[in-house]
């Protein structure tokens, strides 16, 4: 039977804080703070109705809620997701910016980011959000 060493996961944790320190790791501060790097649509929809849709989206492609905040009630709002660590991945966060421009329209942005910088197989959820957000949004409309 194959015996692991004394200290291997602590070794393994380690090696991933150095990594995470090297390379860089996103938190949910750090994509909280990204706004205006991320890909941004304007839909012709109230502010109410966005804000809903995006929460919502959220659950549909899988992602945690971490933090759902208007920063200003009806006008701008912060969402903040994650999804943990798989067999594939150290696990992704993502920050969904809304603005609402006037009564109609709001502009949401994207940002997606790695927990590791250096993992070429995290996910990238920024098409998957904006596909379920809009599916919410036609959804709403029937």
């Amino acid at each position: 039977m194959l015996r692991k060493p004394p200290g291997h996961w602590t070794s393994t944790a380690g090696s991933v804080l150095t990594l995470c320190l090297i390379a860089g790791c996103a938190t949910t501060a750090s994509v909280r703070q990204a706004r205006g790097s991320g890909v941004t649509r304007v839909y012709d929809a109230s502010f109410a109705t966005m804000y809903a849709a995006a929460r919502r989206a959220i659950g549909q492609v899988g992602l945690n809620l971490v933090e759902a905040k208007e920063d200003v009630p009806g006008e701008r709002a912060t969402l903040v997701a994650s999804q943990d660590m798989t067999t594939f991945s150290f696990g992704e966060r993502v920050a969904i910016f809304l603005t609402a421009h006037g009564d109609q329209h709001v502009s949401v942005e994207i940002v997606s980011k790695r927990v590791v910088a250096t993992n070429l197989f995290a996910k990238n959820w920024t098409s998957d959000l904006f596909a379920a957000i809009e599916a919410q949004l036609h959804q709403e409309a029937e």
